[in-house]
């Protein structure tokens, strides 16, 4: 096998990832939803389906990575930071799922980031994502199990 089909099967095993995670995290944010709304799976499903289709969208539009959007694509770890706070707040069974969607869409996209260009260096300013005790305390508190 020749290093570039390697690499090329490297790139797309990891926004395979990506996008399996993605698929996890749907399933939790509608089961959230649910908890949080009194909502029943139908309608907690048809208000993420907007969200849904124009994601999916984006794929069929512009291919993968370039479809992923958001603050990992931005690099925002100030927005991240937010998300996993207010998580912890209000939602904290979303934590994992949303920590592990937001570090495989960053090695996702870092696997097809050319080093030194602005993606990638916007990429490694999440590092700390990889470690969790790294997350803002009000998350790793909301994240123990509670004895």
């Amino acid at each position: 096998m020749s290093n570039d089909f390697c690499v090329e099967m490297r790139k797309k095993l990891a926004l395979a990832a990506v996008m399996l995670a993605t698929v996890a995290l749907w399933t939790a944010a509608r089961d959230q939803l649910q908890q949080l709304g009194s909502l029943d799976p139908t309608q907690a499903t048809e208000m993420l389906l907007p969200l849904l289709a124009s994601t999916l969208d984006n794929v069929q539009r512009f291919g993968l990575p370039e479809a992923l959007t958001g603050p990992v694509r931005r690099g925002d770890g100030e927005t991240i930071r937010c998300h996993l706070a207010t998580l912890g707040e209000r939602a904290p069974g979303l934590l994992a799922s949303y920590r592990a969607d937001a570090a495989l869409a960053r090695a996702g996209l870092a696997a097809v980031a050319e080093p030194g260009l602005d993606l990638a260096n916007k990429l490694a300013t999440l590092a700390w994502l990889d470690d969790e005790t790294t997350a803002p305390s009000a998350v790793r508190d909301a994240s123990r199990p509670t004895e």
